[in-house]
């Protein structure tokens, strides 16, 4: 069976989400960026030993749930749907739930390291303010998306605190039907296995 690759796909568990986005990536043969998240730990008291330790913990083993909604590593690929995170201008739109497909990366000449992303996002309402401010060469819809920077702790317990600076998106080729609560989308398919 054809099922449509424009729509967003809704899965019961987060498991069949991530597997259709990773089907889904893999099927599209765009030049592929990946772009890992810079952790900074701000407690001044840990040895270089300690500081090495946590941030293998953070970068390897904490749930986006638990850094704010920055992932360590994003996958990016032009032509793919994604997802914000978080919420970066409320009064502009783009807030966590906001999706639109990646149109073009932006990259550093020298590091070859994502710079900028160009979002062309579902609701042309979305980013405005984004676009007056930092207007595309020759696309007037995309909308500029740079990295965020969040605090968060270190395990709940320890007075460690770490600042990611990351993209603030996600692959959302699949998503739960719980994260698309309130959302809307033009095409949907429902896998209701």
């Amino acid at each position: 069976e054809v099922l449509p690759t424009d729509a967003i796909h809704l899965f019961s568990t987060n498991a069949e989400a991530d597997n259709h986005n990773t089907l889904r990536m893999n099927q599209i043969t765009t030049e592929e960026f990946l772009s890992d998240a810079f952790d900074l730990i701000k407690s001044e008291s840990l040895s270089r030993d300690e500081r090495i330790r946590i941030l293998n913990v953070v970068s390897n083993q904490m749930k986006p749930s638990d850094t704010q909604g920055l992932r360590y590593q994003l996958q990016l690929k032009t032509t793919a749907k994604y997802m914000m995170t978080v919420n970066i201008n409320t009064s502009d739109g783009l807030v966590n739930g906001a999706t639109g497909i990646l149109m073009e990366i932006e990259i550093y000449a020298e590091s070859r390291k994502p710079k900028t992303l160009w979002i062309f996002f579902s609701d042309e309402s979305v980013g405005i303010e984004a676009r007056r401010q930092k207007p595309h060469a020759t696309e007037a819809l995309w909308t500029p998306v740079e990295t965020c920077l969040r605090t968060f702790q270190f395990k709940r317990n320890q007075q460690v605190t770490i600042e990611r600076r990351q993209f603030p998106l996600v692959i959302a080729e699949g998503i739960t039907i719980h994260k698309s609560q309130g959302l809307t989308f033009s095409r949907v398919v429902i896998d209701f296995t």
